[in-house]
């Protein structure tokens, strides 16, 4: 026996395929790499070196639109700045966002850069970022005997390093 499906195509259900589809036409598509990236070892509460780099790109036929980019907590972004916000990538463009690592706490750390963009299949898009909170250690010299040098003159020094 053959099963046969009917679907009713009602004027709403007709207005929703076209207008995704309108919309899918009029949209870029987002592609963004790397989906991680590590800001390394990083002293607590001192803003990386190293920075962080995502790279969105528009795989589409039309222009995309990004309307914000977010760090969470210890992932600041440096690049887009919100006074350039909303960006326009034309099809095959790119873009690179730029974000540093800010350490709150020590030990591993991870957060997500969120990318709001027009793209009708993934208008949120998240990536990984990752980084160690370093504990800052200071170091101390302890000479063993006291001792004078004169200015320019050198010595070898026994110390005590706690």
């Amino acid at each position: 026996m053959r099963t046969k499906h009917f679907f009713k195509f009602t004027p709403s259900l007709l207005l929703a395929v076209l207008a995704f589809y309108s919309l899918a036409a009029h949209a870029g598509t987002i592609a963004v790499a790397p989906t991680t990236a590590s800001g390394g070892t990083v002293g607590i509460g001192v803003e990386s070196d190293t920075k962080l780099y995502y790279n969105i790109t528009n795989t589409g036929n039309t222009n995309l639109s990004i309307t914000n980019v977010t760090g969470t907590g210890e992932f600041l972004i440096v690049q887009p700045t919100p006074i350039v916000l909303p960006l326009t990538i034309a099809p095959n463009g790119s873009y690179l966002v730029v974000v540093v690592f800010k350490p709150t706490a020590a030990g591993n750390r991870s957060g997500t850069v969120t990318i709001t963009s027009n793209d009708p299949v993934k208008p949120t898009t998240l990536v990984t970022a990752t980084g160690y909170g370093g504990i800052e250690k200071s170091i101390r010299l302890t000479p063993l005997t006291p001792f004078e040098l004169e200015l320019g003159q050198g010595t070898a020094l026994r110390a005590t390093v706690t």
